[in-house]
């Protein structure tokens, strides 16, 4: 397999990761240190999360004993959006006029379109 499209699309995403969370930050002035995310939805967020990883890898660990193609990709993306997921909804709940969940959306918008184009490049390959 040839590394050099991967690598491509990895700098492709991070440019527009950080172009795209720029833009959103720009415009709706979000200043991240000025509200951060109170007591209990850090704690809400830390719960969630550590549920999510727990499912995370029972799922991969099933998947790598019983499929014969595994594909790390096919489980890793959803946990990665469904904890971007799970920090927007977070944010957006306990820390609404903040606005830092818009930019937690455009993460997410990001990942997805990462998630897309890595899984046609391992389909074509």
């Amino acid at each position: 397999m040839n590394l050099l499209p991967i690598i491509v699309i990895a700098l492709l995403y991070i440019l527009l990761c950080a172009f795209i969370d720029r833009m959103i930050v720009k415009k709706y002035q979000i200043r991240r240190k000025d509200h951060p995310l109170p007591p209990e939805g850090k704690k809400m967020q830390n719960k969630l999360l550590v549920v999510l990883l727990v499912i995370y890898f029972v799922l991969a660990f099933i998947l790598i004993f019983t499929v014969e193609t595994f594909n790390l990709l096919i489980v890793l993306i959803p946990f990665l959006l469904l904890s971007g997921y799970l920090r927007y909804w977070v944010e957006k709940k306990y820390n609404e006029h903040a606005q830092i969940w818009r930019s937690e959306l455009g993460q997410m918008a990001c990942l997805s379109i990462f998630a897309i184009a890595m899984l046609v490049y391992i389909q074509m390959s």
